[in-house]
């Protein structure tokens, strides 16, 4: 009896999770300086501001068998990267955005850079409920989940030069077999995203553009009429935050009317700017059924300098905040 090949039952079985996919995706424009390690390891196509898609990735072991692989250290699956100085494993998933007819759009780069035992993924008796693989010696168990949040370097595909419309992003998992499983029909998943526009919205201070449409304010009084409109992507409800802002993005949170619908006006009351300051405007989308609640807007303020929440327009409700709640007199954003 030959006893080289592995048997089918005693192989991983690795799957991706859409619906964590679906729930994480938003789009960003960030920053990166010529020296970046993004830049360095092809993950951006140029230095400068570049959108980005960026999602969860959370690859989940269905299988009764665990992924060992082990040392990075002398492994000829990993790799050593000096800017981000830690090893990567090469093949681990590819990332894809393709087009209404199934065309490439935008190729993403991802190399894992550390195969771990992130959460449980299955309840069946037989997961183990403690992890036991970490980065000095990688893998992932039966029944466990390796993450990767949307938070993390190169965890995006750059879609600077992508036309705005509906997408499909497809992620795979081990796409070159490079890890023996029983089934490699179920490594691919995709989900349905949305790139916003950015034709016609003025540029902020520092050259970014951003989605959503532009808030309006007039002076009414001793009030100020702020004017919005946000129907091209609407979120289930809309809260108006204002108050100054001192430095750079260092903002303090004055009052806010809330629940205000897509479009109309609301008469606010004209914060008294310290010397230096000046005042902001931000009109938030949020969608309250989520858990936690998920926001994202796009706001102004009166030297003209236009700032989207945390890099979130309007068509990416899929960042949570941490600023105040919508409530007169809360503590600052």
């Amino acid at each position: 009896m030959a006893l080289c090949a592995t048997p089918l039952f005693a192989q991983a079985d690795l799957v991706i999770d859409a619906p964590r996919m679906a729930s994480s995706w938003f789009v960003e424009d960030d920053d990166f300086p010529s020296t970046s390690c993004a830049l360095v390891e092809a993950c951006v196509g140029a230095p400068g501001y570049r959108r980005l898609l960026k999602f969860d990735s959370l690859t989940g072991n269905i299988s009764q068998t665990d992924v060992t692989l082990g040392s990075p250290v002398g492994n000829p699956l990993f790799e050593y990267s000096p800017c981000h100085q830690h090893y990567h494993l090469k093949g681990f998933s590819r990332y894809d955005l393709l087009d209404a007819l199934g065309n490439l759009a935008a190729p993403g780069r991802k190399l894992a850079s550390c195969v771990t035992d992130s959460q449980q993924y299955l309840s069946d008796p037989w997961v183990s409920p403690v992890p036991r693989y970490d980065c000095s010696f990688q893998g992932m168990q039966a029944g466990w989940a390796d993450l990767y949040w949307a938070g993390l370097d190169c965890q995006w595909i750059d879609v600077t030069n992508v036309p705005a419309g509906h997408y499909t992003l497809q992620v795979t998992v081990n796409p070159d077999r490079i890890l023996a499983e029983s089934n490699y029909s179920n490594n691919v998943s995709s989900v349905q995203v949305t790139l916003p526009p950015t034709a016609g919205i003025p540029p902020r201070p520092d050259g970014r553009r951003i989605p959503g449409s532009p808030l309006l304010a007039s002076p009414a009084g001793v009030s100020v009429r702020v004017d919005y409109d946000a129907t091209t992507c609407p979120a289930p409800d809309y809260n108006l935050y204002y108050g100054t802002r001192s430095g750079t993005w260092a903002y303090s949170y004055t009052g806010a009317v809330c629940r205000i619908g897509t479009t109309g006006s609301a008469i606010v009351s004209l914060p008294d700017p310290a010397a230096g300051q000046v005042v902001w405007f931000l009109v938030v989308g949020t969608d309250p059924a989520s858990s936690p609640v998920r926001e994202g807007g796009a706001g102004f303020d009166s030297s003209n300098g236009e700032r989207p929440l945390s890099g979130v327009g309007f068509c990416s409700v899929g960042r949570t905040q941490s600023g105040p709640t919508c409530a007169s007199g809360s503590a600052a954003q």
